[in-house]
């Protein structure tokens, strides 16, 4: 004859371990290991994905050629003075306009020449 301790009772299945922990402690311990399985998860299957953002800046500014100490360069001239600033972005780097500027001009960022403007 087989002895049945108190903390096992018998199921159509088989036996089934009768704990004393309240049912909401083992809920919320279930909770907590399935979220961090799904976290886990998730980690390991989304983390190799990156944004890939399209450079929409120039990598070259013309002016000068020259920058400050705050990381601007000059794109326009009025009578031989800076007339605009440009500031440098992440990556981008000043460049010397070809052509020599007119008493007004602008560096035309496209072709990398002063143009001549009208005040």
């Amino acid at each position: 004859m087989r002895r049945r301790h108190r903390e096992w009772t018998t199921a159509a299945d088989g036996f089934t371990l009768v704990s004393p922990t309240p049912s909401r402690i083992r809920d919320f311990t279930l909770l907590v290991i399935v979220v961090a399985g799904l976290a886990t998860w998730g980690f390991v299957h989304f983390t190799h994905l990156r944004a890939h953002v399209p450079a929409l800046q120039p990598s070259v500014i013309y002016g000068t050629g020259r920058t400050n100490t705050s990381g601007m360069t000059c794109t326009a001239v009025t009578s031989g003075t800076c007339a605009s600033w440009t500031l440098l972005g992440v990556g981008q780097r000043a460049a010397k306009a070809e052509g020599t500027p007119c008493a007004s001009a602008k560096a035309d960022q496209s072709t990398g020449r002063w143009v001549c403007v009208t005040p």
